[in-house]
């Protein structure tokens, strides 16, 4: 809730003032902030404060009581493409998330079997985050019975690529 309260409410103070939204590259969920690292320096609106590095934002998980959810959620989710990638090391509880729409691609090596389930936990996530309410995850290959368990409406399968570019 608090990322994805935090990134529209970002959304609409943006809109408001008529200021660009800014790149987000990457971001850091603890349980008291959530942090967004984005491409170039920049200001914020409040209620993010900043830190030290102008392009690290901060917003403090207790600044979310004070956001109205019901308009939040009329405002189109901004970054629908953040996904968690782990765990933080400063921060056990701490989660860290990359934006792939700014990445336009990401690479997973390893063990066949762990790339395989770090790609099915990032199509997951990408079908079942607030965040990420308007967003179709495309599968090809692989999983084609992921959107009947998950029964997210988000998730299309194609078995091959050719068929991909066919449609």
């Amino acid at each position: 809730e608090t990322v994805d309260q935090a990134l529209r409410g970002l959304a609409r103070d943006c809109a408001a003032t008529g200021q660009p939204l800014p790149i987000i590259r990457a971001a850091r969920l603890t349980a008291d902030q959530f942090e967004v690292y984005l491409d170039e320096p920049t200001t914020l609106p409040a209620p993010w404060t900043g830190t030290a590095d102008a392009a690290v934002w901060r917003f403090e998980a207790d600044h979310q009581p004070d956001l109205d959810t019901d308009d939040l959620h009329t405002i189109p989710a901004p970054y629908p493409s953040l996904v968690t990638i782990g765990k933080d090391t400063e921060d056990e509880t701490g989660l860290i998330f990359l934006d792939l729409e700014y990445l336009g691609s990401l690479g997973l090596t390893g063990p066949r079997q762990l790339t395989r389930q770090a790609v099915a936990a990032l199509a997951i996530e990408l079908a079942s985050s607030p965040w990420a309410d308007d967003l179709t995850v495309t599968i090809v290959g692989d999983y084609a019975d992921l959107e009947g368990t998950l029964r997210s409406g988000r998730i299309v399968y194609v078995p091959t690529l050719e068929k991909l570019l066919d449609r």
